[in-house]
């Protein structure tokens, strides 16, 4: 205004942004390459990925790597080993509601059958172990007895089931066994 000159007088750039959890620190304005992490549970399967791309176990807000079974989020129930899920589970594992089938890590509500796992072959219907079954039930290796859910390979004598009575050698239908036993004409396995 008044036209004196100014000797020696700096230019100073400008601060510039310094962005935190999506907002500047200085003047409040909006991180536009903000990308929030997902909510992690404090305790539980966090119900989305992690940076790395892994569904994890949360004890405390903490990844749990002492943590394995069988647990849920808002997609299903998922076999847990060490804290993370693995999608590539197959098997029986347990939780405190029981022993469950998994496949490709997950419960499916729908699997039906004799499955094994580190504890033996067990009877399973909508993918939960049936601890009360006490029949003849199929998998891919044939039909098999079961005493409390179980497999026990020592069964020996005629059983029923709903589609008739068998003649059963440890604990397997043996399908070839035509003759007399205990009195019966069996035929095929099949009591006639």
């Amino acid at each position: 205004v008044c036209g004196e000159v100014l000797e020696g007088i700096q230019e100073v750039p400008a601060l510039g942004h310094d962005f935190k959890d999506g907002k500047c620190t200085r003047c409040d304005a909006t991180d536009p390459n903000y990308n929030p992490a997902p909510a992690v549970k404090q305790n539980g399967l966090a119900d989305s990925a992690a940076a790395d791309g892994n569904w994890y176990y949360y004890t405390d807000g903490k990844i749990d790597t002492k943590h394995s079974g069988v647990d849920h989020n808002k997609y299903g129930w998922w076999r847990v080993e060490n804290g993370k899920v693995n999608f590539n589970a197959q098997g029986i594992y347990q939780n405190s509601l029981g022993w469950w089938k998994t496949t490709n890590g997950k419960v499916t509500f729908k699997e039906e059958g004799v499955f094994q796992n580190n504890f033996g072959w067990w009877r399973v219907k909508d993918s939960k172990v049936d601890f009360n079954a006490q029949s003849i039930y199929q998998n891919k290796f044939g039909w098999w007895k079961t005493t409390n859910g179980k497999v026990t390979f020592k069964e020996n004598g005629l059983f029923s089931n709903q589609y008739g009575t068998w003649k059963v050698e440890n604990s397997k239908v043996n399908f070839n066994f035509n003759g007399k036993y205990e009195g019966k004409t069996i035929k095929n396995g099949k009591v006639v």
